[in-house]
């Protein structure tokens, strides 16, 4: 699969493989919807982790000392930080690293947030003055446009900037009646495994829709791009070769891995370190 506004494909890479691309100028821009979603937020955090831990080689302490803005533009972490921080290095610090949480957010109400005291604002007010801005500009406005309240504050009262313009009516609510105690991600990663396992496919997106609904994938995903590399993360070892078994009485032969169409043959190479590894492991 390759990601729109790359030419080059990156899917079988890791999230830090990628991340070197836009580093090192190979890559122009991250892929399309890399910080979407809960997983855009752990993708986030791992590749900050790797600037700090494996680039700088900084202990906690150093990133106390050290970090700056400048470091988040040397390293081309400013999309980044607007994408799924709100702007803040200090917000994405004390996420990463729950230790260094209470100095982070000190330094963040203190430093760079004029109108932290969000708790000031009641619901109906932030979604007025939402409200207000678009008759204003007669358009929805964009997070750059918001201030007194900033779109920081509607990310905290309400989750996301997007989830306050559900809240507002002012785009569709693609979460309304979606219980997500009930409707869980390791629910949802369990059954479409298991769904596109026996399918030997991906789901188009019209299909997926039909399994559940679009602020699940949302959620959970990002966006529909990112479902097939990451249901491929959840395969166990025992869950592929259960799937190599199931292909060995489908075919009446042992399968080669021009036969695997999903989960693809990469994926049994990476969790045993070759192909014929897996097919061991299938006969023992």
């Amino acid at each position: 699969m390759v990601f729109r506004g790359n030419s080059t494909d990156t899917f079988e890479m890791s999230d830090t493989e990628v991340y070197q691309l836009v580093k090192d100028g190979s890559l122009k821009s991250f892929p399309h919807g890399m910080w979407d979603g809960v997983s855009g937020i752990q993708t986030a955090k791992k590749i900050l982790k790797y600037v700090f831990e494996n680039i700088l080689e900084w202990s906690i302490e150093d990133i106390k000392r050290k970090s700056d803005r400048k470091i988040f533009e040397e390293y081309k972490l400013n999309g980044m930080l607007s994408s799924v921080f709100d702007g803040s290095m200090y917000i994405a610090i004390g996420e990463t690293y729950p230790e260094l949480k209470e100095w982070a957010d000190f330094l963040y109400e203190t430093n760079e947030h004029a109108d932290f005291d969000h708790k000031r604002y009641t619901d109906d007010e932030l979604i007025n003055i939402l409200l207000e801005k678009v008759k204003e500009l007669n358009r929805i406005p964009k997070v750059g446009e918001m201030s007194k309240p900033s779109a920081i504050t509607y990310n905290k009262r309400f989750g996301s900037w997007g989830k306050a313009l559900m809240k507002a009516e002012l785009i569709e609510d693609i979460y309304k009646d979606i219980d997500f105690k009930k409707i869980t991600r390791d629910e949802v990663m369990w059954k479409l495994k298991n769904l596109f396992s026996d399918k030997e496919r991906v789901l188009d997106k019209d299909e997926l829709e039909d399994v559940y609904p679009e602020g699940v994938i949302k959620e959970y995903f990002g966006n529909y791009n990112k479902v097939e590399k990451l249901i491929t993360g959840e395969y166990t070892k025992d869950d592929l070769i259960k799937i190599l078994k199931n292909k060995k009485e489908k075919l009446g032969r042992i399968p080669t891995n021009k036969d695997m169409k999903f989960p693809r043959a990469i994926t049994f190479i990476d969790n045993f370190g070759s192909w014929q590894k897996a097919i061991d492991g299938m006969e023992e």
